[in-house]
């Protein structure tokens, strides 16, 4: 794979190389078994961004209950200390090999919360087609299924805000850093370079309560519906709908 991007950089510059890395467990078995199985460290000498299958199978388990928020969210954290300074992870919660999300979480309040963590991800943010209307059936890849509109939701415009918070606001060159509240799933994500801090606080059960937060106290704006969200003492009050703040 290096030398094919060497050779293609030769008649045509500037292309952009994502591997579809497997998952850990897949990557181990293949080595147990004496067969080559390239590393993510080993593939980014190659390509510019990776699936994100190394964490997947921890995101599953929490999703079905079997691990707390705190295991998911510390794998995101490894990722930050092993790869590349200006790694990339291809972010997403379904593709055309996973199930749909909206199968796996149907409360639109979870959703809206895990969506918003997705765009805020540092990464690449991966939608599959359906997504957005919270389609629930996996398409066949060998049978022409055409995408099911009429589902009586469109999240077409809140991820259209996600995406202009993540290319204005949140950037990519900065370090990431995250913590959970087990009991009531809420996850806190930190993500600090050049243009000062940015904090994110995602209700993944929709639950209601306080949360401790990396920012001085004062009055912010929750960039995703521009509500006032106060820090006091290090904490504010979560009502169980996702908040993206900014520091500096």
């Amino acid at each position: 794979w290096k030398r094919a991007r060497t050779e293609c950089e030769k008649v045509h510059p500037g292309c952009l190389w994502l591997a579809e890395t497997v998952h850990r467990s897949f990557n181990a078995y293949c080595r147990r078994e004496g067969m080559y199985s390239a590393r993510d460290t080993e593939a980014y000498e190659a390509f510019d961004i990776e699936y994100e299958y190394d964490v997947r199978e921890v995101f599953d388990a929490y999703l079905r209950g079997e691990a707390p928020l705190s295991h998911w969210l510390d794998t995101l954290c490894f990722q930050e200390a092993v790869y590349p300074e200006n790694y990339n992870k291809l972010r997403f919660l379904e593709n055309h090999d996973q199930p749909r999300i909206a199968s796996l979480v149907p409360s639109e309040g979870d959703l809206k919360n895990l969506t918003a963590m997705l765009y805020f991800l540092k990464g690449t943010t991966l939608l599959y087609a359906g997504q957005e209307f919270r389609n629930t059936h996996l398409p066949s890849l060998f049978e022409k299924e055409p995408i099911d509109r009429d589902m009586g939701y469109d999240l077409s415009r809140y991820m259209r805000r996600l995406y202009e918070i993540k290319r204005d606001v949140l950037g990519s060159d900065d370090d990431f850093a995250a913590r959970a509240d087990d009991e009531r799933h809420i996850a806190v994500l930190e993500r600090v370079g050049a243009g000062g801090k940015k904090v994110g606080v995602f209700s993944l059960r929709s639950a209601c309560g306080d949360a401790s937060v990396p920012l001085a106290d004062g009055i912010y704006k929750n960039h995703i519906d521009s509500e006032p969200v106060v820090v006091e003492g290090g904490t504010l009050r979560c009502g169980g709908q996702p908040l993206i703040l900014t520091e500096g």
